[in-house]
Parts: C-alpha cells; structure tokens; sequence
C-alpha cells in the first residue's frame, strides 16, 4: 500500500524540529602562522581544529572567510580602468596546493593545478545562475569579463559593486568539503595550503584585458593587492557523543596532470592516473599562467599579442579539430570526435559541449548549466565517464588530438598550449576513534 495514505498516530513519530540537528555554531580558527599582508605568501598555512564529546563538524558548510583589497597603487580603487578585473574564481589563484588532515594523516589533496580544478568543480556542479549571482558575490566567479571590471571600478562597467574592499567566501577544492553532506565526530582536522610564490600571487589574481602591443599591468605600478584577513569558520553542531569506534569516509578526489602540445598535427599524450579513475576529463591551458593577461582559471589558450576574455576568437583551444582518450581497452568517444570554431563563419562545439554536460550530470541540472559561449570563452572541457569492472586497475591514458586553422594559415595554435587531463576518482577510508582522538586513518 502507498505511504502516502499513512498517517502518524504518536506526536513522538512525526519529524523531529531542524531535522534533528541542534546548536549549529561556526567556530573560527585562524592560521598557524601570519598570512596577511606582506607575509601572506611566506610559507604553508596551517589550519587545525577539533571536535569531541557530542560537538560534530560539516565539511560541506565549513568555509574560509577572507578580506581583500584590489585598488589602485594609492590605495583607492580602480577609477576609469576597464583593462582589470579581479581573477575568475580569485581565491584558489592565490594557492599552488592544498591538502586535508584528519587525525595527523592526509587523507585528500591537490598538489597542483589548484585553480584549474577548483574551475573545473565549479563549472560541471554549479548552475549558470549560482556562477553569475552567488558565486560572483562570493569569489568572482561570473565569466563576463565587464561584470567582474565593474565590481572594483567606479566609472566601468554594468552595475557591479563598484569598490575595491571585498569580503569572499571560500571553499579550497578537496572533495569532502563539497560532496559530504553528513557530520565528521570526534578528532583532530587539519587544512595546509601553500601560497603562490612572492613573485607571482599578485599576478594571478587579476585578468588582464590586453590589445596588440600593449604591456601586461603591473603589481605595484598599475594596481596593488592584498590579503587583509584569511580566517576558517568551521561549522559545528551537537549529536550524539562519539568517543569510541571506527567509521568510513567515501572520499572524492580530483587530479590533474599536463603535457606540452608540440604540433598542430595529430599528437598523442601519454599520462597515468589512479586505478580507481571513473571518469577522465580533458582540457587545454596556456602554460603562461602566472601572467595575468592568462589565467590559471580558466582552460584556454591566449594569442601571443592579445587577450580579450569575452571573445571565442582569443581562445585557440577552440581551434580542436580532433580528439579522442584511449583507456581501460575502451576508445572514446566512439566516434572521434571532430569540434571545429571559426569566427563568424563555423561552430561546431555544441556535441562535445551536450556531451560533456551530459556525462558531468549537468544536463538536467534545473537550473541550467553554463551557457555555450560561457562553455567557450572559460574554456572547453571534454567530459568522459568511465564505468569499468571493479578489478580492471589500467592507469595507462592515451589522448591524441588535433588542431585546425583557428588563426590564419601557417600560425600554430598550439605554440604555448599544454593539454589538462583531469582524473576524477573515488577512493574509502576507514577512521577509528579512541577516547575522542583520531588514532588510525587506513586509506582503502
């Protein structure tokens, strides 16, 4: 008999108030060591917390809170300059890696390409509206280069924010603290991130809108940048005490790895993933990434003399003509597939962008994903899921592609183009408990 005829017949059967959940309190951990200012790119930032008794803490509602100031180098904002906007997605820039601890042992991290898989989580989990609203207000992560223009320039741009002092709300890229909708109980967590370097973490928080001949802006001549407070608001609640036992995690985990492209011709890559890949995930960066006229954000490649964010045109990763991921004994797709982007004359990107979408799980997304010249001017990703008996361990990953004539005849696209494969793999962990601390975190 359906449920839906069932009625409650004790008041002590009907759903508990707030689900259960009881408390809920955010408690603010700051860094190890000093990580404003001067000395924000000065060394790994540690961030360590702990629950116990019957306090539990959620990955998925934890954030970092930061303060930021992009102005001009007298300390006022942008006034009249539509060549600056902060980075797509500012705060994984700042970061060349990230990691999570529990109990003392790494359980998830990123080691490189921070930017690119934050970028390639928010794009294939994140709805068009929430990118261009929340995700705007929170780290910038709206595509249209104008919009972002105006949130620090006074004078430009479509009704942005308009200042130049900014609180951002952050999430680095380790899967639990997306994925894990429940409570983590008693035990010792840790975040370690590592800054990008002096030299270049001021550079990569900007994009820069250059024409032929123009010079790339510079920190501390054209605009300045600071940290002005970075702190971890951990989310807690009350549930029941959990001072002894063992319990499993199910960990996501996102990697990813590169290979110079050396010709327009048909290449091919070879790279090695983890043997518990379920899906592999394909892309094209400049190498230039620490100039902020290209950025580590987003999977596209800029022509040697311009950078012009909202036009397909600059970005030669859409010049693919050919491609197709040997792995595991399977080729796909099945059929090769063959893109092609011409300016105002050919666009044949729509099946590799249905596609991937469709495989990411964005395809029925409600609220609809980003939209195909979003798809472009970010950057194209090529989607590939991999579904595979549970003992076949290949680590072993073909790509072969091929560029066409997205430039005028004899210019190669590929002269400073690296391809991205992106790893997407799930592995368990086993957690076990003794007098409220973590004593032993087995990896599965």
């Amino acid at each position: 008999m359906t449920t839906d005829f069932k009625l409650e017949t004790k008041i002590s059967d009907l759903p508990a108030i707030n689900g259960g959940v009881i408390k809920p309190v955010y408690q603010e951990v700051s860094s190890q060591k000093a990580n404003t200012g001067a000395n924000f790119p000065l060394g790994q930032q540690s961030y360590k917390w702990s629950v116990s008794g019957n306090t539990r803490w959620s990955p998925k509602h934890t954030h970092f809170v930061v303060r930021i100031t992009l102005s001009n180098v007298a300390g006022d904002d942008l006034v009249n300059n539509p060549r600056i906007a902060p980075a797509m997605g500012l705060m994984s820039n700042l970061f060349s890696s990230a990691e999570l601890r529990l109990g003392g042992k790494t359980v998830q991290r990123v080691t490189q390409f921070l930017p690119a898989i934050d970028a390639l989580l928010h794009r294939t989990n994140k709805s068009k509206p929430y990118l261009d609203t929340i995700g705007e207000a929170s780290n910038f992560w709206n595509n249209d280069f104008g919009v972002r223009v105006s949130e620090v320039s006074s004078t430009e741009g479509v009704g942005g924010r308009r200042t130049y002092k900014f609180d951002l709300i952050w999430k680095p890229p380790l899967m639990l603290f997306h994925t894990h909708d429940g409570y983590i109980p008693s035990g010792e967590a840790e975040i370690l991130l590592t800054p990008q370097s002096r030299n270049n973490y001021k550079k990569t928080v900007i994009e820069n809108y250059i024409a032929g001949g123009e010079a790339p802006l510079v920190a501390g001549v054209d605009y300045e940048f600071s940290v002005d407070k970075m702190v971890l608001h951990v989310a807690t609640v009350e549930g029941p005490r959990y001072d002894d036992g063992t319990y499993a995690l199910s960990l996501d985990h996102i990697d990813c790895q590169s290979s110079k492209i050396q010709s327009d011709s048909l290449t091919q890559q070879y790279l090695t993933v983890s043997p518990a890949t379920k899906a592999l995930v394909v892309a094209y960066q400049d190498e230039r990434t620490t100039e902020n006229w290209t950025n580590p954000s987003r999977l596209s490649v800029a022509p040697a003399t311009t950078s012009s964010p909202n036009d397909p045109a600059s970005n030669l990763s859409l010049g693919l003509t050919r491609l197709f991921v040997q792995y595991a004994g399977v080729t796909k797709p099945q059929i090769d597939a063959n893109p092609e982007y011409k300016s105002l004359e050919v666009d044949r990107t729509v099946e590799r962008y249905y596609e991937s979408l469709d495989e990411c799980g964005m395809l029925d997304n409600c609220a609809g994903a980003e939209s195909l010249q979003d798809y472009q001017t970010r950057g194209p990703f090529h989607w590939f899921s991999w579904a595979r008996d549970s003992n076949d361990a290949s680590t072993r990953v073909q790509v072969s592609q091929e560029f066409g004539g997205l430039l005028s005849p004899g210019v190669e696209n590929t002269t400073n183009m690296n391809m991205l494969l992106f790893s997407i793999s799930t592995t368990s962990a086993k957690i076990s408990v003794r007098n409220g601390s973590i004593t032993t975190v087995e990896q599965m």
